[in-house]
């Protein structure tokens, strides 16, 4: 365990595949502190399909493949700040602009 980690936070801007895998991963690997995650986008991390002429002209645009449930993301501790764009980060004084 990291004990040392107990009263920090860790910040990751952008819910992409990176981002919430890194996030996860530090709570596995036993970062015991926060764990805030920050996305411009309002839904739920999902997977991001490369465009192609099938994905944009498709009209099935309902199903939303999430990374992983938010279940999931309760149960690891990991805070979702979604539809939220991230402005400046003033590491001085440990805040954020959104």
């Amino acid at each position: 365990m990291l004990e040392h980690t107990k009263h920090k936070t860790c910040v990751v801007i952008g819910a992409s595949h990176a981002g919430v895998n890194f996030a996860f991963n530090l709570r596995r690997e036993g970062w015991q502190g926060d764990i805030l995650v920050f996305d411009s986008d309002p839904e739920m991390p999902y997977h991001r399909p490369p465009l192609s002429k099938t994905y944009i002209t498709s009209e099935d645009d309902s199903i939303i493949d999430t990374l992983f449930p938010e279940q999931n993301y309760k149960t690891d501790a990991i805070t979702l700040n979604l539809g939220k764009t991230i402005l400046a980060i003033n590491k001085h004084e440990k805040s954020s602009r959104c």
